[in-house]
């Protein structure tokens, strides 16, 4: 059984889930309801002591569910009151039964799965080294529904920080062999922004029609909840901070490079641009390019044609877009 957490990015929602064989396919089921707030199921009878709810554990059986042992106090631990956790936490741990080996994968984890179980616990960003990686790294993968592991890597991927993130992504999605740049593998701030986002994109695409990775389940037409928490994270962050060399030597290669604006584009004075980005010329000034970008994104997604808005007004947006870039020098 595990604690799934179905709407992360807003308020959040929870309900017991276990997973389930089903022919070759390993699917998850609810067992129990637990809405906003599971602590409320938490009963404190005095002192230290707490234990939850009969009801909740009679739910569960109802539903199938086989819960042993102290298995519904671990998933709702994370909301018994902090001081009690305190108190009583060296205990718990000192008490609690010898676990039970994890399971031996009847297949190999998905290759995805793998690069990103090895950076969240290993912290490499050059995976060259995967294919050497013992299997026991793994095993916390095995005998889990797609929706469980979800579960699992949303609870390990909250505690990376806002700069390691996009890191993490162009990392687990393999991004760097679409780059022949020797630094890809770890300095991927290096490169060309706009061939990272575009291979990112196309990753991120081929996942979502993957049937191997989503193993019984179906995603839809639509991106999935799970991966587009991926497209979020990923166009909200950026990389990490370089340092006063990595800056120097960036600004060389952009000296550098062989690319050049075409002549006969048109100038955007700041006035027209913010006019077509629909802000101020004061606060388009002081936005950095990443906040341009969004800002475009968001705007060419309300007017693209293909979502009902105007070719003209999508394909002059794009023409103000690039040409505040190259005025701004960005």
């Amino acid at each position: 059984m595990y604690l799934a957490n179905i709407s992360p990015h807003t308020r959040p929602y929870y309900v017991i889930r276990d997973s389930y064989r089903e022919g070759d396919h390993l699917l998850s089921r609810d067992l129990c309801d637990l809405g906003p707030y599971p602590g409320r199921y938490i009963c404190y009878p005095g002192g230290n002591a707490f234990y939850v709810d009969e009801g909740i554990e009679a739910r569960v059986q109802r539903n199938g569910g086989r819960p042993e042992g102290s298995d519904l106090e671990d998933l709702f631990w994370d909301f018994v009151k902090p001081e009690i956790r305190h108190a009583v936490g060296h205990f718990r741990d000192r008490c609690r039964a010898p676990r039970k080996a994890a399971p031996t994968p009847e297949r190999p984890a998905h290759d995805f799965d793998r690069r990103r179980m090895y950076y969240l616990r290993c912290g490499k960003m050059d995976q060259s080294r995967l294919g050497r990686v013992p299997e026991r790294l793994f095993r916390p993968l095995a005998g889990k529904s797609r929706d469980e592991i979800e579960q699992l890597f949303i609870g390990m991927e909250n505690q990376l920080r806002s700069h390691e993130r996009k890191s993490y992504l162009f990392t687990v999605f393999d991004l760097q062999r679409h780059f022949s740049e020797h630094f890809a593998r770890t300095t991927p701030q290096w490169i060309d922004g706009t061939r990272i986002d575009e291979c990112f994109e196309q990753e991120l695409c081929a996942l979502h029609a993957d049937p191997i990775f989503w193993d019984g389940m179906t995603p839809g037409s639509r991106l999935h909840a799970y991966l587009a928490r991926y497209a979020i994270m990923f166009f909200d962050n950026s990389f990490s901070r370089a340092t006063v060399l990595e800056q120097m030597l960036n600004d060389y290669i952009n000296q550098h490079r062989q690319f050049f604006w075409p002549r006969s584009a048109r100038t955007v004075s700041i006035r027209e641009a913010s006019e077509v980005f629909e802000i101020s010329s004061d606060a388009l000034q002081k936005m950095t390019r990443l906040e341009i970008t969004r800002h475009y994104r968001r705007l060419a997604q309300r007017l693209h044609p293909d979502k009902g808005g105007n070719q003209d007004r999508f394909v002059h947006l794009t023409e103000v877009y690039q040409g505040l870039l190259r005025k701004v020098g960005l």
